[in-house]
């Protein structure tokens, strides 16, 4: 090969790195490897994300706390912030239903009063693969 082949492609490759380091506003990779993981953690759709204690939100198809535990006499309630339709449906028929267990859609909620003690599993009529409990003590 050309030496004079070999400068340019050296030009070449140093303007790359370059702009790319501009492009990254002089980010070392350190910082980069960090936006990653914050950007991962802030969208990362988990049972670990704030939600109030008596809250279940419905996202992802799938509920965001696969487990709550409540007093007797408490009210939870189901928010679904997906864009499918979702219903609540208790393993259980002798707990009752959920406002008639009922299709709420995105920004709806339903609420249910939890009257007596025990563990209650429900899943969503549409997507029976969406599974959760409400301890009730």
């Amino acid at each position: 090969m050309k030496k004079s082949s070999v400068i340019g492609i050296v030009i070449v490759v140093v303007a790359i790195v370059g702009l790319g380091i501009f492009a990254l506003g002089g980010k070392d990779s350190n910082d980069i490897d960090s936006m990653k993981r914050d950007n991962k953690s802030s969208s990362k759709n988990s049972d670990s994300m704030m939600v109030a204690p008596n809250i279940v939100v419905m996202n992802n198809l799938d509920f965001l706390q696969k487990e709550i535990t409540v007093k007797k006499g408490t009210t939870v309630t189901w928010k679904n912030e997906d864009t499918a339709k979702h219903s609540v449906i208790f393993d259980d028929s002798s707990v009752g239903a959920v406002e008639g267990s009922k299709l709420i859609g995105n920004g709806e909620e339903l609420k249910f009063t939890f009257d007596k003690s025990g563990e209650f599993s429900y899943s969503c009529g549409p997507h029976p693969f969406m599974k959760a409990k409400v301890i009730v003590t």
